[in-house]
């Protein structure tokens, strides 16, 4: 049972730790601990005022009581997350009763570094593709893996708007203004170079809260390139994003032109990226300029709306493109 004590000086008290002073307690209040939070602060019940929180080193007789009997209220800390030495990467899809502790068992990998490697807030549903770490020193029995993604998941009512950001500044400063006040987010797939020519954009794509991927350094046709120089390119556009903005483009990496085989998606794959194609294109940049209609038409209109969840659309931020100009009018509808 709590025991009764006696301020034996008068102390300041507080509606909560750190928080609205209430004032002075005079001496020879009677009071009862009753809760704590961490080793600095006490909650007491005081007569005839109620509960408030004093400071423990404020209250000479608090130092001497046993905190630990007193429920602590102090959150505990957000654990530090296991850094482990990745070796490579493989690719998987969910079968049915797959689970991360099953899939880590097969690609040697650990179920929370693929649950934070995929961005996943719990068990994956079957039929989803994911990166596979495998840590170093384990031995993965997955086999060799070529996906591409080319429709999200339709199990709620959304749609994925994707971009890929090669050149220009002015249209991206006017999508996020746009994108700011619908409160929507989006996903950026950027050139290196961009980044690195428009520092102040990138970041501030980064505040906004939207999500980077990875879309090369040189954009050029990766089913020229060999291994060795698809590597170079996702590392280069990787660095300087992380060194920018302090995000990261993995997993995501849409090949440059949309070409690809099976090397470049095992190639991409092995280097940690989950390959991002779509399944509408808005054309916005094939040809000649479109108009804004055109664009809206183009990506709302290529599927009838029950089938519209998990839609993966394509358009392009460029002085060539008029995505930015349709942007308010697809988003309402």
């Amino acid at each position: 049972m709590a025991q009764r004590h006696v301020l034996e000086q008068p102390v300041f008290a507080w509606y909560a730790p750190d928080g609205e002073l209430y004032g002075a307690i005079v001496e020879g209040t009677h009071y009862t601990p009753i809760t704590r939070y961490g080793d600095e602060w006490v909650q007491v019940v005081f007569a005839q005022i109620g509960e408030l929180w004093v400071r423990v080193s404020d209250v000479p007789e608090l130092s001497e009581l046993d905190l630990d009997m007193l429920a602590d209220l102090m959150p505990p800390p957000t654990p530090t997350p296991v850094a482990y030495d990745v070796a490579d990467y493989n690719g998987a899809v969910v079968e049915a009763g797959d689970t991360l502790a099953t899939l880590a068992l097969q690609g040697g990998s650990e179920p929370s570094l693929i649950q934070r490697y995929n961005r996943l807030a719990g068990e994956p549903a079957a039929g989803r593709p994911l990166i596979i770490p495998r840590i170093q020193g384990r031995e993965s029995t997955l086999p060799p893996a070529a996906l591409i993604v080319n429709q999200g998941s339709s199990a709620n009512p959304w749609v994925a708007l994707t971009v890929d950001l090669e050149t220009g500044d002015e249209p991206v400063r006017e999508m996020l203004a746009i994108l700011r006040e619908y409160d929507v987010h989006i996903t950026f797939f950027v050139l290196g170079p961009w980044v690195e020519q428009h520092p102040e954009l990138a970041r501030a794509i980064a505040a906004d809260g939207h999500e980077f991927g990875n879309h090369s350094w040189s954009h050029a046709n990766f089913r020229l390139l060999s291994d060795q120089e698809i590597a170079h390119e996702l590392k280069q556009t990787e660095a300087v994003v992380a060194k920018v903005t302090g995000s990261t483009t993995r997993p995501l990496f849409r090949p440059p032109y949309g070409y690809y085989d099976d090397r470049v998606l095992q190639a991409a794959i092995k280097q940690g990226y989950l390959p991002i194609y779509w399944n509408v294109d808005s054309k916005d940049a094939l040809g000649s300029t479109k108009t804004a209609d055109f664009v809206i038409a183009q990506i709302t209109e290529a599927y009838p709306p029950d089938q519209m969840p998990g839609v993966i659309s394509l358009s392009h931020c460029c002085s060539r493109t008029t995505f930015v100009e349709a942007l308010p009018g697809l988003l309402e509808r």
